[in-house]
Formats: C-alpha cells, structure tokens, sequence
C-alpha cells in the first residue's frame, strides 16, 4: 500500500547515489574495434531478420554494413581483420594492418549470400563470390581439404591451423 509517487521518487533517489558511486571508480577498457568476420554475422542477422519480420530497416542495416565493409575494410582484393579507435580518442578509425583471417571470409560470404536472397541485388553476390576466390586461394587446404584459419606465410603465427570444432564468437 506504498504510493506509486513516493516509489518512484525512492528509486529516482537511489539512481542517483548509484551514478554517483559510479562515477568514483575508473572506468573500464572500452574494446570498440570493428571485426569484418563480426560484421560478417551482423550483415546476415539483419538481412534474414529483415526478410522473416518484413522489416526494411533490418535489411538496410545490413546493406549499410556491407558498403561499410567494402568501403573501409576491403581493398587490392583482400579483407582486413579489424579497424578501431584512434589512439587520440576521435570517432576516425584506423585500419589494422592484419590481413582478413578464415572467419572473416566465411562470415562475410554468408552475410552477403544473405543479404542478396534478400535484397537480389546482385553486387552482393558477385562481391561474395570474389571473396569466395580469395579465400579458397589464402586458406583452402589442396592436400587434406579444409581451411586453414590463417594465410600461409604469415609471420605472426608459429603454427597453421585449420579449427576442427564450431567455437562459440563472442556478442
């Protein structure tokens, strides 16, 4: 038998104490890259979204991701791995100088298969099947089959490996 005013006036109250609190403690590191395979993933999700709920601005979000991708991650035929923040804070990203790994591909592939199913617009098609090229020459296993995860010749990994399990991707 409380009021609904005096209710929200307590919480109202307690949010306020809260922030301030909030406001005490360092702030935490902000990852704020943008990964193509990620994209990848996003392109596909609001592209099928878009298609089942019949929603346009599911499907443009899509499209604006792949222009964005193709735009700012994609150049001489390759896919680079991520961009991210600038050191000196500013909303320009950097582009990462790692080249697109297996997922990477893989993921875009499917999201800009998805996103011409639904769109018909055929520069997703014909960009997903350049892609497919690139990786089947990067990544493709001509001896045991599978993809390796990383280009041969990279300098940065010891090891090349091709995943033998379907791994979770962090949200």
């Amino acid at each position: 038998n409380i009021p609904v005013e005096l209710v929200e006036s307590v919480i109202l109250q307690s949010r306020q104490v809260l922030l301030g609190a909030r406001r005490l403690r360092p702030r935490p590191h902000r990852d704020d890259k943008i990964v193509t395979g990620w994209n990848g993933l996003a392109i596909s999700a609001f592209a099928r979204a878009g298609q089942v709920l019949g929603d346009e601005e599911c499907v443009q979000r899509a499209v604006m991701a792949a222009h964005f991708i193709k735009s700012r991650m994609y150049g001489n035929g390759r896919l680079r791995r991520n961009s991210y923040r600038h050191a000196s804070g500013t909303r320009e990203l950097g582009i990462s100088n790692a080249e697109g790994f297996s997922p990477d591909y893989a993921y875009l592939i499917r999201g800009l298969i998805d996103l011409y199913e639904v769109t018909f617009d055929d520069q997703w098609l014909e960009w997903a099947v350049q892609l497919q090229d690139v990786f089947d020459s990067l990544f493709w296993d001509a001896v045991r089959g599978g993809y390796f995860d990383f280009m041969e010749g990279d300098q940065n990994i010891l090891l090349r490996l091709k995943e033998d399990q379907d791994g979770t991707e962090p949200t």
